[in-house]
């Protein structure tokens, strides 16, 4: 396994584990707007991790 494949496999992990926090927070506290702040942070959050590691993959 080459180590590119490991640290994607490891992005690809953290931004399930980042997606699946933020609906659960949106869940749990969804109707309070600082909830759904914190949960549309954390996609952003997880898009931009996603993007740079294969942008570092790549480049």
């Amino acid at each position: 396994m080459t180590l590119s494949a490991i640290v994607l496999s490891i992005v690809s992990i953290g931004v399930v584990v980042t997606m699946s926090l933020s609906l659960k927070l949106l869940r749990k506290h969804g109707s309070t707007p600082m909830a759904k702040g914190m949960a549309l942070l954390l996609m952003v959050l997880a898009v931009v991790w996603l993007g740079y590691f294969v942008v570092l993959l790549f480049f």
